[in-house]
Formats: structure tokens, sequence, C-alpha cells
């Protein structure tokens, strides 16, 4: 689990527009703690990695605060021979640009 915080210019209902309409809809929570159920959830997928992201929006100064909790399910980054690597560093600063890109676009 990775958290993040970002801050946006946008409001609420302007970042929640960026991410359903450059992710899609949120993912219905079934089963999950209370807590959960208040927050939307965007399941982002790539190349390298899946990511589910629970999205909090707080106003802040002019525009917003993003509170992202995010989990990620990752792929082979690359492979020599036979051994096959995962770098995780790697994947991890993709997901906070693409994360960042969605909420400042």
């Amino acid at each position: 689990m990775l958290k993040m915080e970002t801050d946006s210019a946008y409001d609420r209902d302007s970042i929640l527009g960026n991410f359903k309409r450059l992710v899609g809809d949120p993912v219905k929570l079934k089963g999950k703690g209370k807590s959960d159920l208040n927050k939307p959830m965007f399941r982002m997928s790539k190349e390298k990695y899946q990511a589910d992201l629970y999205v909090e929006l707080w106003p802040y100064r002019n525009g917003s605060k993003a509170v992202i909790v995010v989990g990620m399910t990752t792929w082979q980054t690359s492979s020599e021979g036979t051994a096959r690597t995962i770098n995780v560093q790697q994947i991890i600063d993709q997901v906070k640009k693409d994360v960042e890109g969605i909420v400042n676009s």
C-alpha cells in the first residue's frame, strides 16, 4: 500500500470528473469496511501495474487536496536470461506521476 497526497488548483467535482474520464467509473465495493464505502475506488491498469486508487478529496486553499491510498499488483519490469526483475521504485514513481497527472489535468 502506498499513501500519497497532492494539491490541485481544481475543485472536488473537477478532479472526480478527471478520474472518471481518464480511468473509468469507480468500482463498486462489496464487503469492505464501512469507511471504505465512502471513498470512490478507481482501478487503473497500465503496462507494468494495476492500481486500486482509494480517493479522498478535501477543500484546500483555493483548490483541493487529494489523498489517495494505492493498492498495487505489479508485473516484471525487465528480464535478463532467466532472471525476472520487478523494479518496485520505478513502478511507484510511475503511479505517482500518473495519479498527479489525473488530479491536475
